[in-house]
């Protein structure tokens, strides 16, 4: 079925989120990583305002400032003027690396980045960083590379590796991704997202029983995200456990009721459990959530005719997706 593939391209992007790592507004990562870069021993930032606001550290702290409210475009003038006044200063790149990351200059964070790394090759942090960039430039390459060097360093930096095990299932490497987010798994089995992406690697992998599991672990460490549900609804069809799919279903149309994929699921999986056992209970079932996903998306010209078939007919329509 077509709706498949659709629920599945839901968790790949779940795991893409593990490349937006370097894009942060504070030290902080965003809620979907499992562990941020350890940061070297960095020189403290001005906690008030200098009575020179043109100054080093008026700069640095009117940087701050600027990313703290939102003015990228601001924070990067000022950052790049701090820089210039001490060229080497390791504070004013950092803020200014992080100021380019966030305006969506990428390509000239990474050399910022590059910079830093000049200065301090044992910045961790700033590689870390350098091959977040490197990956939104889709140089998935050297992105990797660096991201196995971090790794071959420390083999317990869970975010190097949950982001490597994201390009890899970009680039569609699906065996290297699955065994990268199982050892994402081993070592932080809490992460929904990883058992996400893992089930969808498995999925196009041809393995949705393997799949299912895998989804279904991630709907018990995020019982309200309505995708991984569909994901999980999705993977057991395609492994056979129709009552699976349904329960799955219903629970994504539960969170998300106005979300038409989510209905035409349901309504997809009720009509192949009318098919299988001809209880017409099931089939009413699935009119009404085909009714319900038309009413919040009219442009569905298949699923509008299929209705029909079904209001007017006691046979099955055929075409399940």
């Amino acid at each position: 079925m077509r709706w498949q593939r659709t629920v599945r391209l839901a968790a790949v992007a779940a795991c893409l989120a593990a490349i937006q790592a370097g894009c942060r507004k504070s030290a902080s990562p965003p809620a979907s990583q499992p562990a941020k870069a350890r940061p070297q021993q960095r020189p403290p930032r001005p906690q008030a305002p200098p009575a020179d606001p043109n100054s080093f550290d008026g700069l640095i702290y009117r940087g701050d400032k600027a990313i703290e409210g939102g003015g990228f475009s601001q924070a990067i003038e000022l950052f790049t003027k701090a820089a210039d006044q001490r060229t080497d200063d390791l504070l004013a790149l950092r803020g200014l690396a992080n100021a380019l990351t966030l305006a969506g200059q990428h390509s000239r964070a990474a050399e910022t980045y590059r910079r830093i790394i000049e200065l301090q090759p044992t910045d961790r942090t700033a590689r870390f960083d350098l091959a977040v960039a490197l990956s939104r430039l889709r140089s998935f390459g050297e992105a990797e590379e660096i991201y196995r060097q971090l790794l071959a360093e420390d083999e317990d930096f869970v975010q190097a590796r949950y982001n490597l095990a994201a390009l890899y299932q970009v680039q569609g490497k699906l065996a290297a991704a699955c065994q990268c987010w199982q050892e994402v798994i081993r070592r932080a089995p809490q992460f929904a997202t990883a058992h996400a992406s893992l089930g969808a690697a498995l999925m196009d992998l041809g393995k949705p029983q393997e799949a299912m599991e895998s989804f279904a672990r991630a709907a018990e460490l995020r019982q309200d995200d309505p995708t991984i549900w569909m994901n999980l609804a999705a993977a057991a069809y395609s492994a056979g456990n129709l009552g699976r799919a349904a329960g799955a279903a219903r629970r994504a149309t539960q969170l998300a009721e106005t979300d038409p994929v989510a209905w035409r699921v349901l309504g997809d999986i009720m009509l192949a459990i009318h098919r299988k056992g001809g209880e017409q209970e099931f089939l009413v079932e699935a009119a009404k959530a085909w009714q319900r996903s038309l009413e919040l998306d009219p442009n569905q010209p298949e699923l509008r005719g299929r209705l029909i078939v079904t209001e007017t007919s006691d046979t099955a329509p055929g075409g399940g997706g």
